[in-house]
């Protein structure tokens, strides 16, 4: 018998709640600061407010760029070349996701990424970087025949993918990683 867990929006809730709780504290603090040095009185509310509003990008843009960082120290460790990543006209390159559902409603999903994945000098693969969050693509046979028939354990789809899919793709082999796909 399976066991069942948590919800995504409860363990999405539960993901933000750090965030929140550090916004509190820090809202506290700088109200305390202002009133302490400065003689200002500043209401919590409204620097809460303000951290709210700010933190979400400014989080998400610094964890973007650690993650870039640590990435590319590794990829330098292991001698390794990054992925290209394709930079889009807007933040967290949004206008590929709106691309994409136009090209689904016009035509078929994934029919824009061709222009991606081999304008510009690109290899056939790229990272798509979307919602600052790698996301590579490649429609090149030979890796992806190598990926799925000679290396497959060392392209794992990854439990973020498996959790996405799992309502569609259930845990049979479409959606199974090492042991479980052979």
């Amino acid at each position: 018998m399976s066991r069942l867990g948590p919800t995504p929006g409860f363990r999405f809730i539960f993901h933000l709640v750090p965030y929140f709780v550090t916004a509190l504290i820090v809202a506290h603090l700088l109200a305390f600061y202002a009133r302490d040095k400065f003689d200002v009185q500043i209401p919590k509310a409204s620097v809460l407010g303000l951290l709210l509003l700010l933190g979400a990008p400014t989080w998400t843009g610094l964890r973007a760029r650690w993650v870039k960082l640590v990435q590319a120290r590794n990829a330098a460790r292991l001698g390794a070349q990054a992925i290209p990543c394709i930079k889009g006209r807007w933040p967290g390159n949004l206008d590929f996701l709106i691309r994409f559902r136009e090209d689904w409603k016009t035509g078929y999903l994934g029919q824009g990424w061709r222009e991606f994945l081999h304008g510009d000098g690109a290899t056939g693969v790229a990272n798509l970087y979307m919602l600052w969050d790698d996301t590579i693509a490649t429609d090149d046979p030979d890796l992806i025949k190598t990926i799925l028939t000679k290396d497959f354990p060392n392209f794992p789809k990854g439990e973020r993918l498996r959790e996405a899919m799992n309502s569609v793709l259930g845990s049979g082999v479409f959606n199974a990683d090492d042991d479980v796909w052979r």
